[in-house]
């Protein structure tokens, strides 16, 4: 692990040079799916927890050595991933992050050090997405076999504890509900499915897109769920009914991924045409096109307070820009491809994926846009 020092606020330099130690490796994944994981950990002792009729084990957290401190630098990179790095997602008070990386392995790392805190290997195929539990404890992955049936296993144990069955072609994606009840699942078959998680039943079958569709994310309030597609449209459908909402037209291409704003009431589209967009959630209509991406945008999504938005792109960089206007406020200019990209719950990190081996996590307090806007 490497820390970086940079004087320059305004513009983040090209990070080429790599020398790194062999600390620990940071893994995050972004891959098809079928088979979820779900297992838990503690700080201290073994434990077994229960959601809904569904067991969950906990081990105790074995930390390593301290070797940097996010807070001394504008980053800090976690590496020697056996595989690239898949996924990664921080834990509601931001003081962890767990990843998976394409080598089936899922770590959680304290985020202001970068200690590795915890590490399951399991023989089985690509990671899709993981999730802190709401406690900020528990631990949920969703993974993919090539059977297009989603799985919940015990990540420690690998003892299935529910699968979702229905899809009836390849899954691209599933994605937890905010509160854990529910997933949603896309698939080459061209729906996406709903399905509660404590009994596997499928809850909606959400039919009109065209082509693939490739992701899927539910509102903060899970009354809502929105759709990415090959068709070059994103969907927002209701959860109750099932019913579509709104059509999101104008993008070229595929849309690789869209969220929802923290209020729900906007949505932001990665897009194949170099662009990401911003979307009215009530009306469909397009409030932003966020230009300056010269490859395709794969993922985007908004700050905690709404009012920015980070994309991750081909390009090699990620940018963050102002809600309101569409304004580039910051761009981070990496050695690989950008995947994926996210802010922390208390909006002072992000994390950048890139195709590689190597996560970076930003401390973006001192960012100068960040620092007018808290003055």
């Amino acid at each position: 692990m490497k820390m970086n020092h940079q004087n320059n606020c305004s513009k983040i330099s090209s990070i080429t040079d790599y020398q790194h130690k062999s600390i620990i490796p940071f893994a995050i994944n972004f891959v098809i799916i079928n088979t979820i994981i779900v297992f838990v950990t503690f700080v201290s002792g073994l434990v077994l927890m229960t959601v809904g009729d569904i067991f969950l084990f906990g081990s105790s957290v074995a930390a390593q050595e301290t070797v940097a401190d996010i807070h001394d630098s504008e980053f800090i990179t976690l590496e020697n991933h056996n595989g690239y790095v898949l996924f990664a997602a921080f834990s509601p008070d931001s003081k962890n992050i767990v990843t998976a990386d394409k080598d089936n392995t899922i770590r959680i790392f304290e985020t202001e050090t970068g200690k590795e805190l915890q590490k399951f290997e399991r023989n089985i195929d690509f990671v899709l997405s993981a999730m802190f539990f709401p406690d900020g404890k528990t631990v949920f992955t969703i993974k993919r076999h090539n059977d297009n049936i989603a799985r919940i296993e015990d990540a420690a144990t690998g003892k299935e504890l529910q699968k979702f069955k229905g899809h009836t072609h390849y899954l691209f994606s599933a994605m937890f509900s905010p509160d854990a009840k529910m997933i949603v699942t896309t698939s080459g078959d061209k729906t996406a499915r709903i399905w509660d998680v404590k009994t596997g039943k499928e809850l909606q079958k959400l039919e009109g897109h065209t082509h693939s569709v490739y992701s899927a994310a539910f509102s903060a309030d899970t009354k809502m769920v929105v759709t990415t597609s090959g068709d070059g449209t994103a969907r927002i459908w209701d959860v109750e009914t099932g019913k579509e909402l709104q059509k999101l037209e104008g993008n070229t291409g595929w849309v690789y991924s869209a969220m929802f704003s923290p209020d729900g009431k906007k949505v932001v589209t990665a897009n194949e045409d170099n662009t990401a967009r911003i979307w009215e959630t009530a009306t469909g209509k397009e409030l932003q096109k966020l230009e300056g991406h010269t490859q395709t945008v794969r993922s985007a999504a908004f700050s905690p307070d709404n009012e920015t938005v980070i994309t991750a792109s081909l390009d090699k960089t990620a940018r963050i820009w102002e809600t309101s206007t569409g304004k580039e406020l910051q761009k981070f200019e990496t050695y690989k491809p950008v995947r994926l990209v996210t802010f922390s719950p208390d909006s002072k990190m992000i994390v950048i994926v890139n195709v590689s081996r190597i996560v970076q996590v930003w401390n973006i307090t001192n960012l100068e846009y960040h620092t007018e806007k808290n003055k």
